[in-house]
């Protein structure tokens, strides 16, 4: 029997019928003959169960996400993830990382991934190992003004060090991460330390050390437990940040790079514009983060020039139409011979000065830049 009472009962001795509302447990194969299993809960906690079994389900309530046991690691089974800043190209050198020597990359939100805030649920590093590093510990942190991790971590991780392969070149590790909210256009620091390793049992993180071309930030090192850090300019580490779109700011995702829309910009208690967003003004670009900078964004506003309406086309750019139009009229006198002259008619037209638009409602153009 796959289903018995925890207070297990002698063969033969009898059970009162409120005993059936006690725990029970499985201690075989259940066969459901495809009936469905209704209103069941799967195990929740906020530290992984021990000894779990290939298959075995949690919800881990403080990353507010299911996962299943592979069989040597728990993998998030409703994801809904997907990368946003990374750096994962010319990895040729690395660096070891044990006791008080801990290392870190500085990043900048919207180099590489989407211009946009989004929660962070996990950092992908690619590393190897020597010995046994034992347990690694990861934050995420903000920057001080020399571009330096300060303060406490905003979102930490750890990974067994002895899971991670002794291979030369190293493989990708997914370490997930408490969420926290990054902001873009925002540097921050992802830190690792082994702080139980030593010269002979340490965390090798692979980077590019030969021209890289990440923008965002670059590696730094400490050689006193995060007290002080040394930048390493020429050097950065390999990373990939997972997460999901901020829902207060998860339309953005739909509207393309130079997508135009209305803002109503004068009502009351309207938010700042979005740093992603521009007013379509007329004006010179300056913004090197943008692939229009330098570049005149579209008068639609009539700060300069004309207002205007938009008008589909298949092709954006062309513009068209005038501010004032006129009416011509030809008048015809008639007269049929007689004296005096009573068929004669002239009629009277009046072109009025007043706007001849319908009605409508004035909204700000504004215009995705990044």
């Amino acid at each position: 029997m796959g289903i018995k009472h925890l207070d297990v009962k002698a063969k033969g001795d009898k059970g009162f019928a409120s005993e059936w509302n006690k725990d029970h447990i499985i201690d075989n194969n259940i066969e459901f003959n495809k009936y469905e299993a209704q209103n069941m809960c799967i195990h929740t906690g906020t530290e992984w169960p021990s000894n779990p079994s290939t298959g075995q389900l949690f919800y881990r309530t403080d990353l507010a996400n299911c996962y299943f046991f592979d069989g040597e690691n728990w993998v998030a089974w409703i994801d809904g993830t997907r990368v946003y800043e990374f750096y994962d190209v010319n990895d040729d050198n690395e660096d070891n990382i044990y006791g008080v020597n801990w290392r870190a990359q500085t990043f900048t939100n919207g180099i590489t991934g989407n211009y946009e805030k989004f929660n962070v649920v996990a950092v992908e590093l690619k590393l190897l190992r020597v010995g046994d590093p034992n347990n690694v510990e990861i934050g995420i942190y903000a920057v001080d003004g020399a571009n330096k991790p300060t303060g406490s971590a905003l979102a930490t991780g750890s990974l067994n060090g002895y899971s991670v392969t002794t291979e030369a070149g190293g493989d990708w590790y997914r370490i997930e991460l408490s969420p926290v909210e990054l902001q873009p256009g925002t540097m921050y620091a992802i830190v690792i330390s082994a702080p139980y390793g030593d010269a002979s049992n340490y965390l090798i993180w692979r980077k590019d050390a030969t021209g890289p071309t990440y923008t965002g930030g670059t590696s730094e090192t400490s050689n006193d437990s995060g007290v002080s850090w040394n930048i390493i300019a020429g050097d950065d580490f390999m990373f990939k940040f997972w997460g999901r779109p901020t829902f207060a700011l998860g339309i953005t995702s739909f509207i393309p790079i130079g997508g135009i829309m209305a803002w109503l910009k004068s009502y009351p208690n309207t938010p700042a514009l979005p740093t992603n967003f521009v007013e379509c003004n007329g004006q010179v670009l300056n913004d090197p983060d943008s692939v229009y900078d330098t570049q005149n964004i579209p008068d639609l506003n009539g700060i300069i020039g004309t207002q205007r309406f938009l008008r589909g086309a298949g092709t954006s750019g062309t513009t068209g139409g005038s501010e004032n139009h006129s009416h011509g009229k030809t008048l015809t006198t008639h007269n049929k011979g007689l004296q005096p002259s009573p068929n004669t008619h002239v009629s009277d037209i009046s072109i009025h000065s007043t706007s001849t638009l319908p009605s409508y409602y004035e909204v700000v153009w504004i215009m995705r830049i990044k």
